[in-house]
């Protein structure tokens, strides 16, 4: 009613209270925001959605967000399990300081790190690392028989590689799509 009428205090006061509701789902989020033009929406209610895994997004769920918004979600997912997938499988060589004395053991903990720990993590079914979370674990990551200065030098690498990042720039290259629908 506030939009319809222009009432901008009642919009303002729906918007910030909505979300205060226990049953105030991403879904619904989504939806009330495509319908209502409540841009600010967009892109909480999107995050949250890429964050559930797509089986427990139910039919009816899937038919209020609606089928165009609803498939850039599904095809903004894809991009991050298939950049993950990707990632997991390829482990970088790791960047060996000139003076360490056991390169050959420093390059091949880091490989074994890579698949036992940071892959597997990266693939669990159901509580996958997110890259922000990697990102975070890699400050404070101990790689046995691994010497401070390789590690530190393989990980500021694969930091300035930016692989990391590649998760955000796909959610917002979707919630890009989805304000270009809404508008």
């Amino acid at each position: 009613m506030s939009l319809f009428l222009e009432i901008d205090d009642g919009e303002e006061y729906a918007t910030t209270q909505l979300p205060k509701l226990p049953d105030f789902t991403p879904v619904i989020q989504m939806h009330l925001a495509r319908l209502y033009c409540v841009n600010r929406w967009v892109e909480p209610a999107f995050r949250q959605l890429i964050a559930i895994p797509i089986t427990q997004i139910q039919l009816i769920d899937a038919q209020r967000i609606d089928l165009p918004f609803y498939h850039i979600l599904v095809k903004t997912k894809a991009k991050i399990d298939h950049h993950r997938r990707s990632v997991a499988f390829s482990a970088p060589d790791a960047v060996v300081d000139p003076l360490c004395h056991k390169s050959a053991v420093c390059s091949s903990s880091w490989t074994m790190e890579w698949w036992r720990g940071l892959a597997r993590q990266l693939l669990h079914p159901d509580a996958a690392l997110t890259e922000m979370d990697v990102l975070a674990g890699f400050e404070t990551v101990m790689i046995p028989g691994m010497c401070d200065s390789c590690q530190g030098r393989s990980i500021d690498w694969v930091k300035a590689s930016k692989v990391f990042e590649r998760e955000e720039e796909f959610v917002k290259a979707g919630v890009e799509e989805v304000m270009a629908l809404q508008n």
